[in-house]
């Protein structure tokens, strides 16, 4: 009688892990004094087991004051207090967090955001669990006053000049992108030929749009085409 073969099986040995990422989604780049910031963070399980008692910790950051966040869109906010307990995030699962603050009026330089978070789950990857995120602020004399007063008088830098430059388009795109959303939630092509927009407030509308369209491709100009750095990378790549 022939001998029966037994196939060895090894056992397995993977285990259950959660796996930890927390992202500030689109920082602000520039502020000025007295700027009201916000950051959104995002914690991810991306492993396969639930992350048990995970706590959300930033330091209070310098220059940065008034720190408050909301966990559920804004709708309430409470002080932070520097750790929160999120708790329980499922394999997959995330949560949420905006953390707002007002910038100091003395402050210059950066103000940095750093976040980590832990968990008493064992996880996969623990270079995921914190990060951080920086915010240039233009000096408050630079800002207040006219480019002559700036170069003259209060001997701000010229990379000051950059910053407040780059701050405005900054700030203009994001104004133009929040219009936008507005029209496209409200079905832009109704409100556009409702019965109540006139004739005179469609054609205001459109040279709007069309100095708008003006001042975007002189920037462009202006961005490209006059920077030799910008040549060069091209031509690098």
């Amino acid at each position: 009688m022939a001998a029966e073969n037994k196939a060895t099986q090894t056992p397995s040995c993977t285990e259950n892990l959660a796996d930890l990422l927390i992202e500030i989604t689109d920082p602000p780049n520039f502020a000025k004094p007295e700027d009201a910031l916000t950051y959104i963070l995002i914690v991810s399980n991306n492993g396969t087991a639930i992350a048990e008692k995970v706590v959300l910790t930033i330091p209070k950051p310098f220059g940065l004051s008034c720190l408050r966040f909301s966990d559920d869109g804004g709708k309430s906010f409470e002080p932070w207090p520097v750790s929160h307990v999120i708790g329980r995030i499922s394999s997959g699962g995330s949560y949420e967090i905006s953390l707002e603050g007002i910038v100091d009026i003395d402050i210059d330089g950066f103000i940095k955001i750093s976040a980590h978070v832990t968990s008493t789950t064992p996880l996969a990857n623990l270079s995921d669990t914190a990060t951080t995120a920086k915010t240039a602020i233009i000096p408050h004399a630079c800002y207040k006053n006219t480019f002559s007063t700036i170069n003259h008088e209060n001997n701000c830098a010229l990379s000051d000049l950059k910053m407040h430059a780059q701050y405005d388009i900054t700030q203009s795109t994001a104004r133009q992108k929040n219009a936008l959303a507005h029209i496209l939630s409200a079905e832009g092509g109704k409100v556009i030929l409702s019965d109540d927009m006139t004739v005179k407030c469609l054609r205001k509308l459109n040279r709007s749009v069309k100095q708008l369209t003006r001042a975007v491709s002189k920037l462009e100009t202006v961005v490209t085409d006059t920077n030799p750095l910008y040549h060069s990378n091209s031509n690098s790549v």
